[in-house]
């Protein structure tokens, strides 16, 4: 068994920059593979033209570590009724070659335009079997 801990810092960027400050954002992450596949940060603060979190979110898993994660960004935009404001991978046996604790920033978009960028610090570590 192992364990995926991801701290969702924070996001800027062009879709970042268009969030109404006064409505929460949130970061929703997905592991497939994962016992608890989707998870989803508390509310973000606006600071400076960007969106803090601090949030960790951890994902458990039997077998070999999952392949990748998704994530998106979600928040009232100014000018549209959507609230997606980008979405992004991550090939997390890529990162996870380099070490066990990683920091990436995973670009935003939407539509085929790149809208950001969110930084997440990536932990795995395994987990002894119980017996």
């Amino acid at each position: 068994m192992g364990k995926l801990t991801v701290v969702v810092d924070s996001a800027h960027g062009h879709g970042v920059h268009a969030l109404l400050p006064s409505e929460p954002a949130v970061c929703v992450v997905e592991v497939p593979g994962s016992r608890q596949a989707r998870s989803t940060t508390g509310p973000g603060r606006h600071d400076k033209g960007a969106t803090q979190w601090g949030d960790s979110l951890e994902f458990e898993y039997e077998g070999g570590t999952p392949r990748a994660l998704h994530l998106e960004v979600h928040g009232r935009l100014r000018d549209e009724a959507d609230d997606l404001v980008g979405a992004g991978e991550v090939n997390l046996r890529q990162v996870l070659e380099s070490g066990t604790r990683q920091v990436v920033e995973v670009p935003l978009t939407k539509g085929g335009r790149e809208l950001g960028a969110v930084e997440l610090c990536i932990t795995h570590r395994a987990m002894p079997d119980k017996a």
